[in-house]
């Protein structure tokens, strides 16, 4: 008979155990999934696209520092979609090897370039210390146990720091206390239903065209949530939208609107129906 572990989803995450990424999939599908750990956004679609894994776990926007575009890229090149998502307060910790360890002898830090940049007050009051940015929190955290010195330090989770049996200085060093990042869930299947929804849309460049592609929307008395633009690759002065709505469980209405929507764009592309998160504290 096949084993258990066998018979376990495989969820695709962004780092190694103690990433966020990691923290967000445990919140989100419990202890009976078996976790693989992957160095980049796009090695986490590519275990989907090639049957590896059933699910992913990436990033997708950060209440600091915006959207993870890599994650909306990879959505919009691979077909994939977003299944589900989970929030997480997050809080960033000073971890050392020891407790007795003096901020004053510390020459270096690691973390991911999201942990820096959260962080950026730390650095301020710590001009001497050197920020050396690594693939995740977890990965600065098991470097920093791995390299046993007195003389750096890492930015990452209280959670991270057990993991790694490093000892916690200084806890939520992070500028913003409302700090919140979105997690998406992926794979490769659509869902049927869901109270909200992710899509992507292009417009001519003509004067008008993105308030009558977006009318529609408020035509109905749907909630939008997020707009946000960047450049197309190639394409001067021409952007892709993303746009994020709560539907509520009746699809009639969002159905409606992408109808109209398609009427007046160059292209419409639903990412993903799902369930509105629950926000977790890290």
């Amino acid at each position: 008979m096949p084993s258990t572990e066998n018979n376990m989803k495989k969820i695709a995450f962004l780092g190694i155990p103690g990433s966020f990424s990691f923290i967000a999939a445990k919140k989100y599908f419990g202890n009976d999934v078996s976790l693989t750990g992957q160095k980049t956004v796009k090695n986490v679609f590519s275990t989907l696209i090639q049957r590896q894994t059933q699910l992913g776990v990436v990033p997708i926007e950060n209440s600091t520092t915006g959207s993870i575009l890599e994650t909306y890229d990879q959505l919009m090149e691979n077909n994939l979609q977003i299944c589900g998502e989970v929030r997480l307060k997050i809080h960033h910790n000073l971890l050392v090897l020891e407790k007795n360890v003096n901020l004053k002898d510390v020459f270096k830090c690691y973390s991911h370039p999201q942990g820096i940049i959260q962080c950026q007050k730390f650095f301020e009051n710590h001009t001497w210390i050197e920020p050396e940015t690594v693939g995740d929190t977890a990965t600065a955290a098991q470097m920093l146990a791995s390299l046993k010195s007195r003389n750096a330090i890492a930015i990452a989770s209280g959670q991270t720091a057990k993991i790694y049996g490093l000892q916690v200085l200084t806890k939520n060093i992070e500028d913003n206390k409302n700090n919140f990042t979105r997690f998406a869930v992926i794979r490769l299947e659509k869902n049927q239903s869901g109270n909200k929804a992710t899509i992507a849309f292009s417009v001519k460049h003509i004067p008008g065209s993105l308030f009558k592609a977006i009318k529609p929307y408020a035509d109905l008395g749907l909630n939008l949530t997020k707009i946000e633009s960047r450049p197309i690759f190639g394409k001067s002065w021409e952007y892709i939208f993303f746009i994020d709505f709560e539907i509520g469980t009746d699809l009639t209405k969002f159905m409606e609107m992408i109808k109209r929507m398609r009427k007046v764009t160059d292209t419409v592309t639903i990412l993903g129906l799902y369930d509105k998160g629950k926000i977790y504290e890290t």
